[in-house]
């Protein structure tokens, strides 16, 4: 099953979701590094992880969505789960 996206719009969509889902893993690390680990705060600690575990959700997604891999949807909604 393939993403209902036009074929002239799935590769921007996918380089976004991919860009979107790197800046999301760099956020969450700087987040969990310098104010989760370092600062010994407690909600920087958790957020900064499920910044991680969303971000990485997003660069699988982006990715199966570049390559039309057949469980893009799973990510996806794994993702907005999360």
């Amino acid at each position: 099953m393939r993403f209902p996206l036009p074929m002239f719009l799935q590769m921007p969509v996918a380089l976004l979701i991919i860009v979107l889902g790197a800046l999301e893993i760099a956020g969450g690390v700087q987040e969990l590094v310098y104010q989760g680990i370092i600062s010994n705060h407690r909600y920087p600690h958790i957020s900064g992880t499920l910044g991680v575990v969303v971000g990485a959700l997003l660069l699988a997604a982006g990715i199966a969505l570049l390559i039309l891999f057949q469980l893009t949807r799973v990510f996806n909604y794994a993702a907005a789960y999360v």
